[in-house]
Parts: C-alpha cells; structure tokens; sequence
C-alpha cells in the first residue's frame, strides 16, 4: 500500500500543482470545420457531426483516472519502491482518414438510389505519431495515437451517394484531441534523477465526418 499512496500523493502535489491533471487544454479551436454538407464529382453529402465540450472534458478525465489506475495496479508486483508522476503536455488537433470497416473492396452501387448507415464503433484503427521535446539526454520522443473508423452497417448516421450508376465506398475523416504524457520515475526517497518510465497519450474524438466516395 505504501507505494499506491506514495504514487498518489506525487501525482497530486507535482503534476495537480501545474493543472494537468484535469482536462487542460481540451477546448475545440474556434477554426474547427464544422460544415455539414459538401458536393465535388467525387463525394457528396459530407455530414460533420460534432461532440460537445462536456463530452470531451469527461472522456479526458476518465481516461486519465484509468491511466493512473492501470499504474498503481502495475506497481503492486514489484520488489523495488520507486516514485512517480505523469506530464501532459498541450494537446495538438489531428486528423485520421480511411475506409469505414464492413464493405466490399469494389465498393457498392445503388441502382434505386439509397446510401450507407455509418455505425460508429469498431472497424479500422489508423494510427498517427506526434513528437514530444524532453530535456536531454531523450531531446525528444515519438508517441503514437489512434481511432477506430467505424463501419458501414445496419444503422447509425445515414450518407446518401449521389448517382444510381457508379460504385462507392464509404469514406471517415475523425478529427481528434491528442494530449501527449510521460511518466517519470525514480527510487523513493532519494533526489535521483528522474527517469522515463513510458510515455503515451490520451485521445479523444472531437469530430466524425462521412461521404459516400466514389470507387
């Protein structure tokens, strides 16, 4: 129990002295595009739905729970009493593209006319990379991030194609909220220098946009 607490109590003086353990820096830029629909000779009907602020506040602070939580349980087996605490640096906006999941590889014509039900779980998971500045001797640290896609189903939100003629796919672009970590280590006790115990980030989906793509 010792270590549980000693993790606790550092997380709370060091990093809840800087703010970063809530939800910093989770606010939707006001350039977000939230245009709802478009139309080109290659896709139509893009629809952008968008999160709320409060849903990506909670979803921030429940992954962070869960991260120190998936810590502590894995200091319970180890011999050695060390200290910790994470740092969250700013959160960057990106974008992850690609198919949805469930479809044919030459895609789908509607011959009565009709579309795709997105449903927003599951399917492909693209994976992107951001780096992060650290003092030396680690000068930086490349962390990656990732989404699911989803998948064309039975239900969800509905995209229509635009001729009965031509064959289409349904194609996903998910803006996401990316807040980089590191979790810092280093021997209870002592003014050891600290060290990097891993690193990842926590990531939120602020957006889903669909079409109807022509293959």
């Amino acid at each position: 129990m010792k270590k549980i607490v000693t993790l606790c109590l550092v997380i709370t003086i060091i990093v809840g002295a800087s703010g970063s353990i809530t939800s910093a820096n989770t606010t939707i830029p006001d350039n977000l595009d939230t245009d709802n629909a478009i139309e080109t000779s290659e896709y139509t009907h893009l629809f952008t739905t968008t999160r709320s602020q409060n849903e990506i506040d909670q979803d921030f602070a429940d992954i962070k729970v869960k991260h120190i939580a998936e810590l502590e349980n894995e200091l319970n087996g180890r011999g050695v009493e060390y200290e910790y605490y994470y740092e969250y640096f700013s959160s960057v906006l990106k974008t992850l593209s690609g198919e949805a999941g469930n479809q044919l590889s030459g895609g789908y014509q509607f011959p009565t006319g009709g579309g795709f039900f997105h449903t927003n779980s599951g399917g492909p998971k693209p994976t992107g990379s951001i780096s992060v500045p650290l003092p030396f001797p680690w000068n930086f640290i490349s962390i990656s991030f990732s989404i699911n896609l989803g998948v064309n189903g039975a239900s969800g939100q509905f995209y229509n194609v635009p001729d009965n003629t031509n064959y289409f796919k349904l194609w996903i672009d998910k803006t996401v909220q990316v807040q980089p970590y590191v979790v810092w280590y280093r021997l209870l006790d002592t003014n050891d220098a600290w060290q990097v115990w891993s690193s990842g980030s926590t990531t939120v989906e602020i957006s889903c946009s669909g079409y109807a793509k022509k293959v």
